[in-house]
């Protein structure tokens, strides 16, 4: 900053307002979401016993209807061995999707099922259709699984096995909740901060911002309705570092952000008396 921002001795700063997208991924490769170092976006499976493929899903803000998307694309464009088609010809060629993944709003569980129908001769096939949300990946040794997400636990004691020969829908129940929102705010700090009090801990903390309804994908506008000063540390500043975080602390990349983050913060002296 030029010139520099200098704060004198019992300043605070307050957030005024907010503006920012929802679109930190939920489900990412290696190196993208903090607690995850190896990502969460892989199923395995083995498709007539051809052996064990990964199918990995880009990064990205997922619901469940993109992930059921995002895998019948796989099934369309793909072979048995993992081969991409064409040249290949796809395990799924028709119009028919062969995944479906139904929401029970009850319990929060995901229904996995899988259509024969869009199979070539309408049936499964000799070896039938593994799928499998274990830690590590047998094929990329990674601790990468969709599992969590979809309700799946990674120990392998939920991976299912459509038998050979079945023509009709094959549904397996996930055993646990389905856990799309891994986010439920957003936490903007900045440098200048102290002794601002999250999780049983201070640090640099100047809002946290539920999400609440926020829809995913969306630019969302937020301005507290009460004001929280937080003190500043005194000092000629030429920067400012600002970072984001959610609920737990992680970092959320600033490249995934599909809008500018924009916000704003009131700065001001204490009175004497404490008051602003």
């Amino acid at each position: 900053m030029n010139p520099p921002l200098v704060i004198p001795e019992n300043c605070s700063a307050a957030l005024y307002q907010a503006s920012f997208a929802y679109s930190q991924p939920n489900i990412a490769g290696p190196a993208v979401l903090e607690n995850l170092t190896d990502g969460n976006n892989r199923l395995t499976i083995n498709y007539g016993g051809a052996g064990n493929v990964d199918i990995t899903l880009a990064t990205g803000l997922y619901s469940l209807d993109d992930v059921q998307s995002a895998l019948n694309i796989w099934f369309r464009t793909h072979d048995a061995t993992g081969a991409v088609a064409p040249p290949a010809t796809a395990i799924v060629t028709g119009a028919t999707d062969l995944i479906i993944l139904t929401g029970i709003s009850a319990t929060q569980k995901v229904v996995f099922s899988v259509n024969p129908a869009a199979l070539a001769g309408a049936v499964t096939p000799a070896g039938g259709i593994l799928f499998s949300f274990v830690n590590p990946s047998p094929v990329s040794a990674l601790n990468n699984s969709i599992g969590e997400v979809l309700g799946y636990p990674t120990d392998g004691s939920a991976d299912f096995t459509v038998p050979a020969g079945v023509a009709t829908i094959y549904s397996s129940y996930a055993p646990n909740t389905a856990d799309f929102a891994t986010r439920s705010a957003y936490a903007i700090y900045m440098s200048i901060l102290k002794n601002s009090y999250i999780n049983g801990s201070t640090g640099q903390l100047l809002y946290s911002i539920p999400l609440g309804n926020v829809a995913p994908n969306s630019v969302a506008s937020f301005m507290p309705t009460l004001r929280f000063p937080v003190q500043t540390t005194s000092g000629t500043y030429s920067f400012v570092n600002v970072w984001t975080a959610d609920q737990d602390g992680n970092r959320l990349p600033w490249a995934y952000y599909q809008a500018p983050f924009q916000f704003s913060i009131l700065l001001s002296k204490n009175k004497s008396d404490g008051s602003l």
